[in-house]
């Protein structure tokens, strides 16, 4: 996708602005916030939402906020 859009637009710093903005928020906040709930959700118990540690709420909410700088940081590109 990122190859596609540099190859349609000619100014380099729109393509540079949204790898920092998806790759840049992604590699910070995201993959690493959903790499260690998919490594620890194993180990809780499968009904149980109740006894889910505080940190595993933590972190999907880190996850999350992730998301959308991902998305706010996209847009602020495209649009300013």
């Amino acid at each position: 996708m990122v190859t596609i859009l540099a190859i349609i637009v000619t100014d380099a710093s729109i393509v540079i602005g949204l790898v920092g903005a998806i790759c840049g928020s992604a590699i910070i906040y995201v993959i690493p916030c959903f790499l260690f709930d998919a490594a620890t959700s194993k180990f809780l118990s499968q009904g149980d939402e109740l006894s889910y540690p505080l940190e595993i709420y933590l972190v999907r909410g880190i996850g999350f906020f992730g998301v959308f700088t991902m998305i706010a940081g996209s847009v602020a590109t495209i649009c300013l």
